[in-house]
């Protein structure tokens, strides 16, 4: 019990912390660090325009990791939003987001133990004169997969 209220505890810092005991940090829509546009809107953050929402975790153990995106999008002329998938700036992965009320998308990686930057980025934004293309994160949690010793 105290090995997860001191897990608990770091996550409260600027620098989220992962825990390698299966314990999953959610990180909330506004809650992101990282935020190059948009804003709030509801429960979830409007990327109104291409940019990214991020934050920085520590993992404490190397190892695969899953990161579940929760978010929506809305499309123009029928065309949905782009959504990649990033550690530490590099794409790893991405997807359609072809729903307009919140959907999971997971996506699995390998890192090691340490400091790191994982997002999303909205990649194809448009404007029409009756609809607008937007990328909408609800939440990104992060939990251990497998556990490489070491």
């Amino acid at each position: 019990m105290s090995h997860r209220v001191t897990c608990i505890g770091l996550a409260v810092l600027l620098l989220h912390s992962f825990c390698a005991t299966g314990w999953a940090l959610t990180i909330q829509a506004d809650q992101a660090q990282v935020k190059t546009v948009g804003g709030v809107q509801g429960n979830a953050w409007n990327l109104w325009s291409n940019g990214d929402w991020a934050d920085f975790v520590h993992f404490a153990s190397p190892g695969t990791y899953r990161v579940r995106v929760t978010c929506f999008g809305s499309p123009v002329e029928k065309v949905w939003p782009e959504m990649a998938f990033s550690i530490d700036g590099v794409i790893a992965s991405t997807v359609t987001v072809a729903s307009n009320t919140p959907a999971e998308y997971a996506f699995r990686f390998e890192a090691e133990s340490g400091d790191h930057r994982i997002g999303v980025s909205f990649l194809n934004d448009a404007l029409t004169r009756t609809e607008d293309r937007n990328l909408y994160i609800v939440s990104m949690s992060t939990e251990l997969v497998v556990h490489v010793a070491r």
